[in-house]
């Protein structure tokens, strides 16, 4: 309790205009126009509080939440996994600077062709990993 009210003190000294004190409830409440110091809004965290799941990650929401809220429709994404030695080898040639020979689908056109990439880097978007 006491480190609450330490934590509650030097947060309105940073951000005095965020919370008033209520009387009557004997507590402290945000106001209207708080602003957000310490983090920063995300949507999949506004979507999981919204559909009443673990805000820590918007995957952890269950589909009946979903389905009961009415707002909101959930994309089950097809699974597209890489097997281990395709990542090792992709992996690799970042490492080392080597090319590799991938077939390339392009999504506009659905035509298929093989490319030699150069992969500099890895990066992930949340659903699935890119190159």
């Amino acid at each position: 309790m006491a480190q609450a009210s330490l934590d509650l003190q030097r947060y309105l000294e940073m951000n005095p205009d965020a919370f008033v004190y209520n009387l009557r409830q004997k507590r402290y409440e945000p106001v209207a126009e708080m602003k957000r110091l310490m983090t920063r809004p995300r949507l999949d965290e506004a979507v999981a509080r919204f559909l009443g799941g673990d805000t820590r990650s918007a995957c952890t929401y269950s589909d009946e939440a979903v389905e009961d809220s009415g707002y909101v429709a959930l994309l089950n994404m097809p699974a597209r996994e890489a097997s281990a030695d395709v990542e090792r080898r992709v992996f690799l040639a970042i490492f080392n600077g080597f090319r590799i020979k991938v077939k390339y689908a392009s999504v506009n056109s659905g035509k298929e062709e093989w490319r030699w990439l150069m992969p500099q880097a890895l990066g992930h978007n949340g659903g699935r990993w890119h190159v």
